[in-house]
């Protein structure tokens, strides 16, 4: 959880080396790494974004490094935890969920968590349905709370996000006992 896969890449004869994110839990029997679509401003795409998008199947083999990383989650701390991410940055704390429900679920406590997420619009917020169904599933230890800077009138407040703009001190005292 937290941690990263260097893989490499022969895109038309040359070599490119990228890092991505592990979305899965160290219980999960693979890995799963997430990695969103670069498209730049000027149109341009990213070339191993868009080529793992475009190319690559599952069960397909990549070379990779074993997975790094000293972004890690500890389990056993009675006290609650609270996660906070924005964008992309949400890869991390779905890997540190999924491994602290897996752990849950094997020593039948689990830590409780409080997770808010931030992102510009409903099409940026990534794993929305995962996490959901995983505080669905927690007996109410996981608590997900989504924040978006950007709506439609489609969306409706309280099911497709919990607040609209960026992360406050307002929301986080009316989500978290603190002062």
């Amino acid at each position: 959880m937290g941690q990263f896969l260097t893989l490499q890449v022969h895109i038309n004869g040359q070599q490119h080396i990228r890092t991505y994110t592990v979305s899965s839990a160290p219980a999960d029997e693979l890995y799963r790494i997430s990695v969103k679509r670069d498209v730049h401003e000027d149109g341009t795409k990213g070339i191993v974004s868009n080529y793992l998008h475009d190319e690559i199947n599952i069960g397909d083999v990549l070379e990779i490094k074993a997975p790094t990383g000293d972004f890690t989650f500890n389990t056993k701390e009675p006290r609650p935890a609270v996660l906070l991410s924005a964008g992309v940055g949400i890869t991390p704390m779905v890997s540190m969920i999924r491994h602290a429900m897996t752990e849950g679920l094997r020593t039948r406590r689990m830590r409780p968590i409080t997770f808010i997420h931030v992102a510009k619009d409903h099409k940026q917020r990534a794993f929305f349905d995962e996490v959901n169904q995983l505080a669905e599933n927690s007996a109410d230890l996981l608590n997900a709370y989504w924040l978006l800077t950007n709506t439609t009138k489609e969306l409706k407040p309280g099911k497709d996000f919990h607040e609209k703009g960026r992360l406050s001190k307002e929301f986080l005292q009316s989500v978290l006992a603190i002062d």
